[in-house]
């Protein structure tokens, strides 16, 4: 799990310095990026999604599944 370091929206002011950093991924690593959109919708009975939800699911899937399919998974559980 990354942590996130916080900081100005992406795209938010044309000029603004972002930082940078980098970080290893090895063989075996999955890299899931997502909005805030993921952690904020609600289920048809209006619980949010959120992030210990989507850490959960996220660690159900195993080493060898395709990001296709990591994504597929996702969505279904966000409707």
């Amino acid at each position: 799990v990354l942590h996130k370091k916080g900081g100005i929206a992406l795209g938010i002011m044309g000029d603004f310095l972002y930082a940078s950093d980098t970080f290893p991924l090895l063989p075996g690593d999955t890299l899931f990026t997502y909005t805030d959109g993921v952690l904020d919708a609600n289920n048809t009975a209006g619980e949010r999604f959120g992030l210990e939800r989507l850490k959960k699911l996220l660690s159900e899937q195993t080493a060898a599944a395709h990001p296709k399919q990591i994504n597929e998974t996702v969505l279904q559980h966000l409707q």
